[in-house]
């Protein structure tokens, strides 16, 4: 899982978390890495 399957395993949060974490500091985060392209045209 990476760097942050790492840290959720080790009981630094959960994605649930840290997706509200990141909306939550105006970042959008993709449900379906369909949705990626979508949002970063949307960022400029």
């Amino acid at each position: 899982m990476g760097h942050a399957g790492a840290i959720i395993s080790s009981g630094a949060g959960t994605v649930v978390e840290k997706i509200a974490a990141f909306e939550g500091a105006g970042i959008p985060v993709a449900k379906e890495s369909s949705e990626i392209p979508f949002l970063l045209r949307a960022q400029k």
